[in-house]
Formats: C-alpha cells, sequence, structure tokens
C-alpha cells in the first residue's frame, strides 16, 4: 500500500511540474495586437534571471528555473503598429515555464528561415500571451480582416 501511495505521489508531483502551452485563438491574438509584423528569426540566445547571457545549449527552461531563451527578430515590414517607432530588430521572449534547451530552439529556428507574422501588444513589443506571438505568414489576410474588424 505505502508503494502504491508513494508512485500515485511521484505522479501527481511531476504533473505538477510539467508545463501546458497558453493557448490563444488567432481572432484572440488578431483583436489584441498593437503591433502586427513581418519578420525573421535571425538570432537565438539565453539569459538568466539577472540579466546575463548563457551560451550552453544544454541549458532549460521551466517552472523553477529563471532562465528566458529569446527570439531576435529582425522586422520586414510593419503592418499595425501603435508606436511612433518600430524598432527594426525586437528581441521576443519564449514562455520561460516551457520546458526548452538553448541549444534545441537554436537547432529549430537556424532551418526556419521563413519570414512569418509577429502579433505583439504594448510599448515593448511583448507576446499578448506568453509564448504566443507568431503565425504564418500565409495567415496575413485573415489576421488583418480580423484586426481591422475589431478596431473599426
Amino acid at each position: 500500500m505505502k508503494s502504491i501511495i508513494a508512485i500515485i505521489f511521484t505522479l501527481v508531483t511531476s504533473y505538477s511540474q510539467a508545463s501546458v502551452p497558453l493557448q490563444i485563438t488567432q481572432k484572440e491574438m488578431a483583436s489584441q495586437a498593437d503591433h502586427i509584423l513581418t519578420g525573421k528569426v535571425v538570432d537565438v540566445d539565453m539569459i538568466d534571471g539577472e540579466g546575463k547571457k548563457i551560451t550552453s545549449r544544454q541549458e532549460m527552461t521551466g517552472p523553477g528555473l529563471r532562465n528566458t531563451i529569446r527570439l531576435h527578430v529582425r522586422v520586414e515590414k510593419v503592418l499595425v503598429t501603435s508606436a511612433k517607432d518600430v524598432p527594426k530588430m525586437l528581441i521576443i521572449p519564449l514562455d520561460p515555464f516551457m520546458h526548452y534547451s538553448l541549444g534545441n530552439v537554436q537547432s529549430v529556428e537556424s532551418q526556419n528561415h521563413e519570414t512569418r507574422l509577429f502579433l505583439l501588444k504594448g510599448e515593448n513589443f511583448e507576446p499578448i500571451v506568453a509564448g504566443r506571438f507568431e503565425q504564418p505568414l500565409v495567415e496575413q489576410k485573415q489576421v488583418m480582416t480580423i484586426h481591422e474588424d475589431t478596431h473599426r
């Protein structure tokens, strides 16, 4: 009986430490966006809780860790913005509660050279929801229609 309780405790504890991506629909993203931009990810880095760069590709993000992986996005076109000036380069954090390694994200992004839509909010060009801020470029017309319909 004690072993069954220990197994259940281990499973519950492990599950509670897991992270689940936050969900937001395309409509919610488009209607809440202050900025809709096209761009390409040109670099990926990681910082710790004090803002110091981490270079070890094995370092992780996730619950209990204070690391953040960031995408460096070269802005190609500004479709919508509430800002006077849009930087040519944006640094956008991924969700720090998701389990990612720096090396894994760098590998994935180094193979993806496509222009994407970035839907951001605020004067600091932040994700609308942690980790959820991009759409494929083929969604541009739909995203713009939603944004225009919700900002009349």
